[in-house]
């Protein structure tokens, strides 16, 4: 912006960036001379200032205030409430170590040590590696925008190798196990008996099942529609569509979770929380159900069932091992469960897909048998 003060002089406003609590920032500059030359002058200003971008003292910047403006200009916006929580919390814990260090003094052999004590943890229990991951591509992120941003010159965390991720198998029930569930749940409130059953049948995440509406079931085709998800993210319910097409899906229910579903629903008529358009499962006061709720749910009945305690996203690894049990094609399996490829579903189940070819060798092995 150039305001004219008096003939040959004019006053330049330039729009130079932004300060680290992410306010406008602008040099201003008194300029005698032409017009033209004062919108030369205006130009060189902001070409100054481009490559910075912010307005602070790069030199003295301290890991925790560039922290801030990597939250600030970088991720509000551009990632989900998850996310930014989980950033939120892992900068929490590196900034207990590395906070007060200037940003330009942090070296390869800094973040080694960082490792080495995030890795230890602050209880009996070490920290995983893919814990350990998510802390490292974090840090990797920060330090190569920073980069970008011209804070630093390198990327120190580049010469340090990637924490393997380690594969765990999934917990799940077997075949005998889901029927003893199953007819455990019999002696259950509806509630109950609709949330568990409905979990083994879909598969579903449970932010799916926490986002379901009665609109999003069809009791005349039995068709379920998961298009969204719930989250709690510090204290506050979260909700947003599916995260790609994919998670996205359509599947067909059971005629035994549609007719636990019919009657919960006309109990819930009953009750003060009902509301045509609300949530599947609500909390007393009519709020949707928190998420540490369902698995003490789960866990109350699988206990009482003599059960293996097991979390309540295991579930959803009981559904997926059933249909592997009953033959399901693994296509079918993958689109249900709402996995982005067959590859991600054979991956997370390998194991369960292995012991079901190692039982038909087994059978065959009679069949096929010369003696």
């Amino acid at each position: 912006m150039i305001k004219q003060l008096s003939k040959n002089k004019y006053k330049i406003i330039a729009e130079i960036g932004y300060t680290m609590d992410g306010k406008r920032k602008r040099k201003t500059e008194i300029f005698e001379g032409t017009k033209k030359q004062a919108e030369t002058r205006e130009f060189e200003i902001k070409q100054q200032y481009s490559k910075k971008g912010f307005i602070t003292d790069s030199k003295n910047l301290t890991f925790e205030d560039y922290g801030k403006i990597f939250i600030k200009h970088y991720c509000e916006g551009n990632i989900g409430a998850k996310t930014m929580d989980g950033y939120l919390s892992m900068l929490e814990k590196i900034n207990s170590y590395l906070g007060n260090w200037q940003l330009k003094s942090i070296e390869t052999f800094t973040l080694t040590q960082l490792y080495k004590k995030l890795k230890k943890g602050t209880r009996k229990d070490v920290v995983t590696n893919n814990t350990l991951l998510h802390y490292y591509n974090l840090i990797n992120l920060m330090f190569t925008q920073a980069v970008k941003w011209n804070f630093i010159d390198s990327n120190p965390n580049s010469n340090i190798p990637r924490p393997k991720k380690e594969k765990h198998l999934a917990e799940c029930y077997d075949i005998d196990q889901i029927h003893t569930l199953l007819n455990g749940l019999t002696n259950e409130c509806l509630k109950y008996q609709a949330l568990i059953i409905l979990a083994i049948d879909s598969g579903a995440r449970r932010s799916e099942i926490l986002a379901l509406t009665w609109k999003d079931i069809d009791f005349d085709t039995k068709v379920l529609t998961i298009n969204k998800s719930l989250d709690v993210i510090r204290g506050e319910f979260i909700e947003k569509a599916t995260k790609n097409d994919t998670s996205t899906r359509k599947m067909v229910l059971t005629d035994t979770t549609i007719n636990v579903l019919k009657a919960y629903r006309e109990e819930l008529k009953t009750s003060n929380t009902w509301k045509e358009t609300n949530k599947l499962f609500l909390a007393k006061d009519g709020k949707p159900m928190y998420p540490t709720t369902c698995g003490k749910i789960f866990q109350k009945v699988a206990v009482k069932n003599g059960l293996p305690k097991i979390n309540f996203h295991s579930l959803r690894h009981s559904s997926a091992s059933l249909q592997i049990a009953l033959g399901v094609h693994t296509k079918l399996i993958q689109e249900r469960m709402g996995h982005s490829s067959m590859a991600v579903t054979t991956s997370i189940y390998s194991h369960i897909f292995q012991a079901n070819r190692t039982e038909v060798a087994n059978k065959l092995n009679g069949a096929l048998s010369l003696n």
